[in-house]
């Protein structure tokens, strides 16, 4: 069953008293008929003030190691609680020495809980949430962006495994860029996501629910659930991303973001009222984590969400609190983003075999070693992409930015045993999973339409120097927060100044063609995505948005390109969707419909576009139409 709350989908496996019951806590209508995982129910008329938010365009990702459930013999915790914020820099809360209170975290460690040093496998919000929910490092569970990659479908969850030992679980990520499309709330009996937008530069730059709103939905699905039965529930706080100081219209001094952390620390303190109100507090195993620090220009080495191959980007707070059987000696030492998932599945009688974590409640061992990597320089950028490895208080980088440093800033010898250990690990953790669009299967496409193609080097190239870097950065940056504003003409100073600086940037060169793709700039927006695919002719969104440029006149061109990229991203369902008008365009109502059903089961999900786009005039009026419609309750 489906159920749509407002603008935002509650789904559920089985037509179940709990999900009509948390319906009725809202005072929001329900579904009462079954549906298969994948369809959505017939949708309930809006709720006001719903909250709104974008979104995000997935693609094929290949797992690597492949953890598995296995029981344990303690029953573990009644309550499960992860909570997951964007953009959070320990040392600006004052529990970590800082300057913003935060009496919400304060009061989760006066009952009980510790405050640590905490390490993300990435400093961007999809794969970094991926390692926690995985217990796989950002190399092996193959989530590289915030967008265009959800996680493989065979690769076990956390979830997956609490529910498989009898909890009920519900899954409230305040964020697009986890929506079910993600792949990442696989085994959550319910989500709860935001609607995303469908594909362009304002992807990068979401609208976040409200966190106090993330916490209202969560806490009115745990009055649903009986009180003798399990509850695993995770939040996900966004609103701190949208406040990166120097970026997105934030001032350098962090002063929104210091607002958005006290608004994210309130809502913290209004869900653990909400568990005590339910009892539910008392006995609960509850872990509060950041994603990602530091991405600002001033505290980074490159900013933005995902770029900088820094240590205060990927250093994050992190406060757990056991549940009260599991307490021992508090644990010190880093924790790391894979030991979330590992702790949380220890607490509720389950194993993650195969997981890179350790149960934080257990202790950290001191002689462990983690990474940490930076994937957006080469996805986005066509840059190196960084991988960094932290042993004890050596620190060594490789890749975009190579070092060798302590951990407080000095430097170390370069001939020393315990350097020439770890940057050996660190090399063998250094290759990323990438999306790339084989080029065999698309080089004839492309030089049939007349693009000669001068291909980029696949491991990335080098930016330049790092102030350089930065500004580059920060350029695309800047022309992606005009771009999302409707400032066209605004972000063109800034596309210009990033490719005066690096003629290569894909970026840049790809989000300039589609700010130029509509009416009369159509053609200087084609001759930019020409540009794109001829240096990166094996990048997913340079093949789409070139597509774009001849799907007018040549649609079953179009289709075809898209076909073969599809092929290698079947999880992407912009690209289904597109394929499926092309099809119509071309006559064939059956591919178009079937095309539309993957879309849909990939996550699509805006409905009034399958009745009201255009290209499937042809389409709508068919049986099988009405049949699909039908099969996902609309």
């Amino acid at each position: 069953m489906t159920v749509k709350v407002g603008r935002t989908y509650w789904r559920t496996r089985v037509l179940c008293v709990a999900a009509l019951a948390f319906a009725a806590a809202c005072g929001r209508p329900a579904a009462t008929s079954a549906a298969p995982p994948t369809a959505p129910s017939a949708e309930p008329a809006p709720t006001p003030n719903a909250p709104a938010a974008p979104p995000t365009a997935p693609s094929a990702a290949l797992p690597a190691a492949l953890p598995a459930a296995l029981p344990v013999a303690s029953r573990g915790a009644s309550t499960i609680v992860l909570v997951t914020v964007d953009a959070i820099p320990p040392a600006r809360l004052k529990l970590y020495g800082g300057a913003v209170a935060t009496p919400g975290l304060d009061r989760l460690v006066a009952a009980g809980g510790v405050a640590l040093q905490g390490w993300t496998a990435d400093p961007m919000t999809r794969p970094a949430v991926a390692s926690m929910l995985t217990g796989l490092g950002a190399d092996r569970h193959g989530v590289v962006d915030d967008i265009y990659t959800p996680l493989g479908e065979k690769t076990p969850l956390l979830a997956e495994s609490l529910q498989r030992a009898g909890f009920k679980t519900a899954a409230f990520p305040g964020t697009p860029f986890l929506e079910s499309a993600s792949g990442v709330v696989r085994g959550f009996q319910v989500v709860d996501e935001p609607e995303g937008i469908p594909f362009g530069t304002p992807q990068r730059l979401v609208r976040p629910l409200p966190a106090g709103k993330v916490v209202e939905h969560a806490l009115g699905w745990l009055r649903s659930v009986a009180p003798s039965d399990r509850a695993f529930v995770w939040l996900h706080f966004g609103e701190p991303c949208t406040a990166v100081p120097g970026l997105f219209g934030a001032s350098v001094e962090g002063t929104e973001l210091d607002q958005r952390i006290g608004t994210t620390d309130q809502a913290l303190d209004q869900l653990l009222t909400g568990l005590q109100s339910l009892s539910r507090l008392e006995g609960a195993e509850i872990l509060w984590s950041a994603t990602y620090g530091d991405v600002s220009e001033k505290g980074s080495r490159i900013p933005g969400p995902g770029f900088s191959p820094s240590e205060n980007a990927v250093r994050v707070p992190l406060v757990y609190r056991a549940a009260p059987e599991r307490r021992k000696a508090a644990p010190a030492g880093m924790a790391w983003g894979p030991d979330v998932a590992v702790t949380l599945a220890s607490a509720g009688g389950v194993e993650l075999s195969g997981s890179e974590g350790v149960d934080l409640a257990a202790g950290i061992p001191k002689d462990r070693t983690i990474f940490a990597w930076s994937t957006a320089p080469l996805d986005q950028m066509g840059w190196k992409a960084w991988t960094c490895g932290l042993r004890h208080t050596l620190r060594i980088g490789v890749g975009l930015m190579e070092e060798s440093r302590n951990l407080d800033g000095t430097a170390v010898a370069a001939g020393a045993p315990e350097v020439a250990s770890l940057k050996e690990a660190v090399l063998g953790r250094s290759k990323i999973p990438t999306r790339s669009v084989p080029l065999e299967t698309v080089a004839p496409l492309l030089e049939k339409r007349g693009i000669k193609i001068e291909q980029a080097p696949d491991a990335g190239r080098d930016c330049g120097p790092r102030d350089e870097c930065a500004t580059i950065a920060k350029e695309v940056w800047a022309a992606r927060w005009e771009s999302a504003r409707g400032g066209l003409v605004a972000a063109i100073p800034h596309f210009k100044a990033a490719l005066a600086l690096d003629p290569l940037n894909l970026a840049a060169t790809l989000e300039w063609g589609i700010n130029n793709s509509g009416g009369t700039l159509r053609p200087r927006g084609k001759a930019r995505f020409e540009e794109s695919v001829a240096h990166y002719p094996c990048a997913p969104e340079a093949l789409h948005w070139f597509g774009h440029s001849f799907d007018r006149q040549e649609p079953a061109e179009a289709a075809r390109l898209w076909e073969a990229v599809v092929s290698s991203r079947p999880g992407s369902y912009d690209l289904l969707y597109d394929i499926a008008c092309m099809r119509a365009l071309t006559g064939d109502v059956k591919g178009s419909v079937d095309y539309l059903r993957r879309a849909i089961r990939a996550g699509y999900r805006s409905w009034d576009s399958l009745q009201t786009d255009p290209d499937l005039r042809s389409v709508r009026g068919d049986p099988a139409f009405a049949d699909l419609m039908r099969e996902f309750h609309r």
